[in-house]
């Protein structure tokens, strides 16, 4: 719909992508999908404050709730989803915790030391 709404002599003709990843999900995929982005982020922030007080390594939760911080904060002025390298480092963080979960206790702590 930006060819139909843009001012006829608009520097870009085209708009590849919106600057803030919540509006480009709604404005792309709807609303319902707008909601369902912002349930997996705030599954993700309870899910990882609480695994900082009960994991063996509550490094890995913390890091992971700084970055969904990070990402949100600076999807608030880039679409950075649409980029393969901040989105694959992003989902490899974010199942770090849950990855470190599935090992035994024994194996952890074997690794820390």
């Amino acid at each position: 719909m930006y060819p139909h709404y843009r001012d006829p002599a608009a520097e870009k003709q085209l708009n590849p992508h919106l600057h803030n990843v919540p509006l480009q999900i709604a404005a792309e995929r709807g609303l319902p999908a707008l909601a369902i982005w912002f349930w997996f982020i705030g599954t993700l922030v309870v899910d990882f404050l609480r695994k900082r007080r009960v994991s063996a390594l509550p490094s890995l939760p913390t890091a992971a709730l700084a970055c969904v911080t990070a990402m949100f904060t600076a999807g608030m002025f880039e679409y950075n989803f649409g980029d393969s390298e901040f989105l694959m480092l992003f989902l490899v963080l974010m199942t770090l915790p849950y990855a470190a979960d599935r090992q035994p206790a024994a194996t952890l702590e074997r690794q820390a030391a």
